[in-house]
């Protein structure tokens, strides 16, 4: 039986379960195992994750590893002809598992279904562009200090190094943009991003979701205050619950008394604070495990920079960045008009006075950014209309005939 491996290194949620495709893999004949090295390598992760009250989802192939013998007994496990796709990074404890699989002739899958527009904007002159990427990395480095700045560059070429011994031999990617630049021997499978498979499902079914009252606005979640992002680097949430989301509640308010429409959020699908969120929010509803269904049903979708912006160009919908000062200490302060600017939007600083946005004209769509940016990010034009990890999945099994 063929083997895929997933290398993950915070616990498996029943979202990621989804996400893996790990059922389908299954249904095609696939022995699919997740290798959970959370408590090996980020304990603390795994103990948040519990506290926090989240169910890892398990399964017959789930394999939580705390242990140096416990990797090792999987190592020896492995069977000739296993694939593992890499869901970890390429500092010096997964260079050193990566390595090993190597040595034992697992061949590595990178995906590049989860792609969006980088944080530096692609356009323009390509002497513009380097000076943007060099801008934006000083200020990264001046940002963290220069003892911290230094360990990060020696970081970052001590897992360039690595990566030359454990090459992907699988890139699977979505738009043309996620093409990287040196694919090596590797073999390209174009399939695309994970919410398409979303929107193959929702797309021209009849709707049952009535949750909402339409017609509704949608503010996509992004879990600014408290995301496992910050857990995860050891570093503390820069914007507080009580300078976010006050703020936040007003100017999505505007938008609902200004259009006439009602006012919903589609929750993070990873937050595991759902409870205090329906406070955070002081009273505007918010429901979880449903982005693409309220996205699909929704007038109009508010959003900082969420990969879900993705679902409302699918389902063209009309879409309204707002941003804060406040957010500009975030990456994603920074990557929100870069959002903006590939679908021909700008965007609204809500911590200015907001009453004068003509919010009626904020949904006008330009459909040629749109269709560019499903081309560049989500899907090329004749990749198959089907869920994307059976794709990957037939160029598996084709290559191997």
């Amino acid at each position: 039986m063929k083997t895929i491996v997933y290398l993950i290194e915070q616990p498996l949620s029943f979202w990621n379960y989804n996400r893996f495709g790990i059922q389908i893999w299954q249904d095609r004949g696939w022995n699919v195992e997740v290798w959970d090295l959370t408590q090996l390598l980020n304990n603390h992760v795994f103990e948040d994750f519990i506290n926090s009250g989240k169910e890892i989802q398990t399964f017959s192939g789930y394999f939580p590893i705390a242990t140096e013998q416990q990797l090792a007994n999987k190592y020896q496990s492995i069977r000739n002809g296993t694939y593992y796709l890499d869901a970890t990074g390429n500092d010096r404890p997964h260079a050193r598992i990566k390595k090993r699989l190597a040595v034992l002739g697992v061949i590595r899958i990178m995906s590049y279904l989860g792609y969006s527009p980088p944080p530096i904007y692609s356009g323009g002159r390509t002497s513009d562009k380097l000076v943007d990427r060099i801008v934006f990395r000083l200020g990264l480095l001046l940002k963290v200090g220069p003892v911290n700045a230094i360990l990060w560059v020696i970081n970052r070429v001590r897992a360039k190094l690595a990566s030359l011994s454990f090459k992907p031999g699988v890139i699977v990617v979505s738009g043309e943009k996620s093409i990287p630049n040196n694919v090596g021997s590797a073999s390209i499978v174009c399939a695309h991003n994970l919410d398409y498979d979303l929107f193959l499902k929702l797309n021209g079914a009849s709707s049952l979701f009535e949750l909402i009252q339409k017609p509704y606005a949608v503010f996509l979640d992004q879990d600014v205050c408290f995301h496992s992002d910050f857990l995860f680097k050891f570093e503390e949430p820069p914007v507080k619950p009580e300078d976010y989301f006050p703020r936040l509640c007003s100017v999505l308010r505007d938008v609902s008394d200004s259009l006439g429409y009602s006012i919903c959020v589609a929750g993070h699908p990873r937050t595991a604070r759902s409870k205090k969120y329906i406070d955070y929010f002081d009273g505007i509803r918010v429901e979880y495990g449903v982005t693409a269904e309220l996205v699909k049903n929704s007038s109009v979708v508010i959003c900082h920079n969420s990969t879900a912006i993705q679902l409302a160009v699918l389902f063209k919908k009309p879409l309204i960045f707002i941003s804060h000062e406040k957010l500009n200490k975030l990456d994603m302060g920074k990557h929100i008009p870069v959002m903006a600017k590939e679908l021909g939007k700008s965007v609204i600083y809500y911590d200015n006075d907001t009453s004068n946005v003509d919010w009626l004209g904020e949904l006008k769509i330009n459909n040629k950014k749109y269709t560019e940016y499903k081309r560049k990010y989500i899907k090329m034009d004749d990749t198959p209309e089907k869920q994307s990890w059976d794709i990957v999945i037939d160029h598996l099994e084709q290559s191997n005939e």
